[in-house]
């Protein structure tokens, strides 16, 4: 993932860069690098569970972006209101769009299967809508809003300003009218139409992942609707109309409930201000005029808008797995890796994006494994317990470089704590420790034998061999947000009881290759690095259990484990404690 964000930039940066004006003013349509922006403490949400909660916080609770009420709302939409004409459009009933956001914030991980039956669909269409308005920040991100604005402001607008393109998926009333001499003051080269896609592809890479995999599934249930457009009268041009404003980062904002952005993302403020405020009648504040009129920027960003999302409607699934510019421009660094001529300033630059074995996360077969150590497979797993009981030592550490460092959870009674690994892989190694109600051996049966009682992201699993006692090759599938395709694992799994005269066990687990196990259609194959249980009693039928894992689920940014992943491990461990959790009713007695 790291390669092709490299890639897309390059490649965004190089169109941009080409076609851009040769003016010294005008302001919106250059194309600049994000800026630096100094990191801010960020604020915490504890009182917020779903609305106005941003999409790491809540991929760092439940494991997916989108909080499990939103994904509800929408499969209810999608399954039996697709034929609601006016659907986004209409508005729905303020008081029962309030009872329907304290449903889902009282329960925010309950089961919402059945939920959302016999609501009136205006009413959960809005609230939907209204979720994406309320993130802190849009979904389309503040720097990058304006990327994609500018890669349609700069789409054949010289000619839209002119009047020689009518466009017919923009609706007329977002269409700004412009006189000849403002027109002819701004001359310059458009982006050509055949760019756009690339360029859209491009932006859509520099996501942060969680924003990525949020804009692919509401991009996809739109589609949906616009596909019954006969039925319901939305098409993508009027579902953009709906939604622009709420996914996209704009300069001004208009008090609409149904259409307007979160006044805490209004890039200029408030806009509410008069002549009293600012003392000068007709000055323009936070990009809109005094009068109430949007000025000319205002339009301009907001036709964009409209044009962009219903190009990523129409286009959702072909933009987010065609990227061939960007693959092509990969395949042609390696095929003249060694040819002289190499002196292209694109191919020099991706020169330096190249990964070694290790960091493309890469497993190998079982006659491969243990064979850097002269031995087997066995003499491989046998080193990773070994090597397991020497990490979770105190004050253990291979240099001063490479040592334990905590991170601040919000999960309660669980610790966690990451590392750099100097084996030239970007990914952090972390450890996560708790302590459960149950002695060791009855934990180390639930990790191998009743995963469904805690890791509910689990759909099926299935033993491809028996090794031996104590050693098998499993193949796992785990759930992923809709309509993303399913991750899938394949791991050598070994365990060891009565690793000491105390009774502590040991689970370990690495990805590998087996013939009788090819990747499954319609997934994708994880790489589990390091997944190693430790579990040691610690009296009074207690044990603490230690989690050392470094994952590779492809597809995500470095930036995305380093922020999220470790949060996601804790709330894993943590229903595991929870499983052991007595549920027997009564007083407690010292029998």
């Amino acid at each position: 993932m790291l390669v092709l964000r490299k890639v897309a930039l390059f490649r965004l940066t190089a169109l941009m860069e080409k076609h851009r004006t040769s003016l010294k003013n005008p302001s919106f349509i250059h194309w600049d690098l994000p800026k630096f922006i100094r990191r801010m403490k960020p604020p915490e949400y504890k009182d917020k569970r779903v609305f106005g909660v941003p999409l790491h916080v809540v991929l760092q609770r439940t494991g997916y972006p989108i909080p499990a009420a939103i994904l509800a709302a929408m499969s209810f939409l999608r399954r039996d209101c697709v034929d609601a004409v006016g659907l986004f459009r209409k508005s729905g009933v303020r008081s029962r769009i309030e009872k329907l956001k304290h449903m889902c914030e009282s329960e925010p991980e309950g089961d919402f299967s059945t939920a959302f039956d016999g609501q009136l669909v205006y009413d959960v269409g809005d609230m939907v809508k209204q979720y994406f308005r309320d993130l802190p920040e849009a979904l389309l991100t503040n720097k990058l809003s304006e990327t994609f604005l500018k890669i349609f402001l700069l789409c054949a607008n010289d000619a839209y300003m002119f009047g020689a393109v009518q466009h017919a998926d923009v609706p007329s009333f977002s269409r700004p009218t412009i006189s000849s001499s403002a027109a002819y003051s701004m001359p310059y080269r458009h982006l050509p139409v055949e760019c756009r896609e690339e360029a859209v592809n491009a932006a859509i890479l520099l996501m942060p992942d969680e924003n990525r995999e949020s804009l692919f599934t509401l991009l996809t249930f739109l589609d949906e609707i616009a596909y019954n457009s006969a039925k319901n009268q939305m098409n993508a041009a009027n579902l953009a109309v709906c939604f622009a404003p709420s996914l996209f980062h704009l300069a001004g904002g208009h008090s609409s409930r149904s259409g307007s952005p979160s006044p805490a993302r209004s890039r200029g403020g408030s806009p509410k201000l008069g002549a009293k405020e600012t003392g000068v009648v007709g000055q323009q504040t936070c990009g809109m005029v005094m009068s109430g009129m949007p000025d000319q920027r205002d339009l301009m960003e907001q036709r964009a808008a409209h044009q962009c999302l219903a190009f990523l409607i129409s286009n959702c699934r072909k933009l987010f797995t065609a990227l061939t510019p960007i693959f092509e421009i990969m395949h042609k660094v390696k095929q003249n890796w060694d040819n002289p001529r190499l002196n292209a300033l694109p191919l020099k630059l991706m020169s330096h994006c190249e990964f070694n074995y290790l960091e493309v996360s890469r497993p190998v077969g079982l006659d491969s494994l243990g064979l850097d150590v002269n031995g087997n497979w066995r003499t491989y797993m046998e080193a990773c317990v070994t090597g397991l009981m020497k990490e979770t030592k105190d004050g253990y550490s291979v240099s001063k470089y490479y040592r334990w460092v905590g991170l601040a959870c919000g999960v309660p009674s669980v610790s966690v704590h990451f590392k750099k690994v100097g084996d030239g892989h970007p990914l952090r190694l972390w450890k996560i420790s708790t302590e459960c109600d149950a002695p060791p051996v009855n934990i180390m049966i639930r990790i191998l034998k009743e995963r469904p009682l805690w890791d509910h992201h689990l759909l099926k699993w299935k033993t491809i061999a028996k090794l031996d006692t104590d050693a098998e090759v499993l193949q796992m599938v785990s759930a992923t947000m809709e309509p993303h395709p399913l991750n899938e694992f394949l791991v050598l799994r070994f365990w060891r009881g009565q690793l000491t005269t105390a009774g502590g066990c040991a689970v370990v687990e690495t990805s590998v290759e087996h013939d009788a196990a090819p990747p499954l259609p319609g997934t994708v194959r994880g790489v589990v690095l390091a997944s190693r249980f430790l579990i040691e009693p610690c009296g009074s039928g207690r044990s603490r259990v230690t989690h050392i894992s470094r994952l590779d689920l492809k597809g995500h940014s470095v930036e995305w484990y380093n922020k999220n992943y470790g949060h996601v491990a804790a709330s894993a461990l943590s229903r595991l404690r929870e499983s052991f959790q007595s549920c027997a009713e009564g007083p407690e007695t010292k029998v």
